[in-house]
């Protein structure tokens, strides 16, 4: 606390001197991340004057941090809408600036807000986007930042579902975390990851029964705190000693657990975290229903009630409405606990049809895409058709021209033909005449010949006969 504070101030006496240019848009910028946790209104309004400034001086990447240092700030105040906003600007703003870092910063608390709504493919889907930019870029704290937002979504998904794989796929993600920000001497960092080991080790050991796993999960845990306080991280030693409460309320430490939950609310209502106020709230409600104080009980729970609420946390408000049922039922007050049962049903169900109605609106999404993209082919194709369509009808238009053409030639030539044939055949026909001249002359020759010879020779009719039938055909 006392280094962060020292660090604002120090700040803060830069700004006091600062031009109105984008060197004081940048510092804006990194006084609201120092607010995030330690006042995030301090930080929306920090954040707001760097954006105002920044869109006078036209200076883009700083409105981009501005949006996204403000959605942060908005997501400690609960306010996930407004947060989402904002990182979808700054996300609009680092793609037209082909920022890959700026990029993988606003997937990455798009996540978040995601995650905190309890739509976890969502929030995955964000993070993997997050992780292969950080890949891309070689940013080493990145990718450890995003290994372990997702671990932080499967282990939401295992609480959820009850499935242990999933846990076991959670605290696989923090180790590589843990892992790469060792290397890096992350010390904060290497705290988170060892706190969230913690976290899963505890509900491994709870679904397996093994009391050893428990000690094991203390460990890792006691370790973060002390990192944790060695840096004055105000946020992160709320956070671990919520985590120890609970390692301890499965040991059967009641007492211990219940200093803890209070300890970690009384932080976290100083940094105005409503959320994990209202989280914390439920642990404490739990406990004192583990020890028959249902009085408590249910007072706790509506406190939470009242906090998630005023936030619009409504898994948190599901499990308080749950949570009531349950404590009215104990005290065999039923008219309530059916009352809250049902509200409990309701929200649960709820949720559940958004969730459905989600996935629905995706595959009409993708059912639309896919018909545009089958019209696009369908008009394509149409397209190719009409092409060929006149292509072949200039093809036949061409053929049609050719073939008049060679029509053209090839009467011209039958006429050529009949006229040399026509010609050829005067010709023979005057040497057809000539021949019978001649023909008859021979006759007459022969038919002397034989009435001189006639009582020499046999008759020989068909000489005359053959040579009158004999015909001289035109080629």
């Amino acid at each position: 606390m006392q280094a962060q504070t020292s660090q604002l101030d120090s700040l803060a006496h830069l700004l006091k001197t600062a031009s109105e240019d984008t060197n004081k848009v940048n510092l804006l910028n990194q006084i609201a991340v120092k607010y995030w946790t330690l006042d995030p209104s301090r930080s929306v309004e920090f954040a707001g004057e760097a954006l105002a400034l920044a869109q006078q001086l036209g200076f883009r990447f700083g409105q981009a941090k501005a949006y996204g240092n403000r959605g942060v700030a908005f997501f400690y105040l609960a306010l996930l809408d407004s947060s989402e906003k904002d990182q979808q600007r700054a996300l609009d703003i680092y793609v037209s600036l082909k920022n890959k870092k700026g990029m993988a910063s606003a997937y990455n608390n798009l996540g978040l807000v995601s995650r905190s709504r309890g739509d976890y493919d969502q929030a995955i889907e964000y993070y993997l986007q997050s992780l292969k930019l950080r890949e891309d870029i070689n940013d080493l704290p990145g990718e450890g930042s995003a290994l372990v937002n997702i671990g932080n979504v499967y282990y939401n998904k295992a609480t959820l579902t009850n499935n242990i794989e999933l846990m076991n796929q959670a605290q696989s993600y923090y180790q590589q975390a843990l892992e790469l920000f060792e290397k890096l001497g992350d010390r904060l960092t290497v705290a988170t990851c060892l706190s969230n080991i913690g976290n899963t080790s505890l509900v491994i050991a709870m679904s397996e029964r093994d009391t050893a796993g428990y000690s094991k999960s203390l460990d890792y845990l006691l370790r973060a705190l002390d990192i944790r306080k060695a840096a004055g991280d105000m946020a992160g030693i709320a956070l671990t000693l919520n985590n120890i409460g609970n390692v301890y309320q499965q040991m059967g430490k009641n007492e211990v657990a219940l200093s803890m939950f209070l300890e970690s609310v009384k932080i976290h209502e100083q940094t105005g975290n409503k959320m994990e106020v209202a989280g914390i709230g439920l642990n404490i409600a739990r406990l004192y229903f583990e020890k028959m104080d249902y009085a408590s009980c249910i007072a706790m729970t509506q406190q939470t009630l009242s906090t998630a609420t005023g936030i619009g946390a409504r898994e948190i408000i599901k499990e308080c409405y749950k949570g009531l049922a349950d404590a009215y039922g104990a005290q065999k007050n039923f008219e309530k606990a059916y009352l809250f049962y049902q509200k409990y049903t309701g929200l649960k169900d709820t949720l559940l049809n958004e969730k459905n109605s989600m996935q629905v609106n995706e595959l009409q999404e993708k059912y639309n895409t896919e018909k545009k993209d089958k019209e696009l082919l369908r008009k394509d194709a149409q397209l190719a058709r009409s092409d060929a369509d006149a292509q072949r009808a200039s093809l036949q238009r061409n053929g049609f021209i050719a073939g008049f053409f060679v029509m053209l030639l090839l009467a011209f030539f039958i006429y050529r033909g009949y006229r040399e044939k026509q010609k050829a055949n005067e010709v023979i026909t005057r040497q057809k005449a000539l021949v019978e001249e001649k023909q008859r002359e021979i006759l007459d020759s022969i038919h002397y010949a034989r009435r001189i010879q006639q009582s020499l020779l046999p008759s020989e009719k068909y000489i005359g006969r053959a040579l009158s039938r004999h015909d001289i055909k035109n080629p």
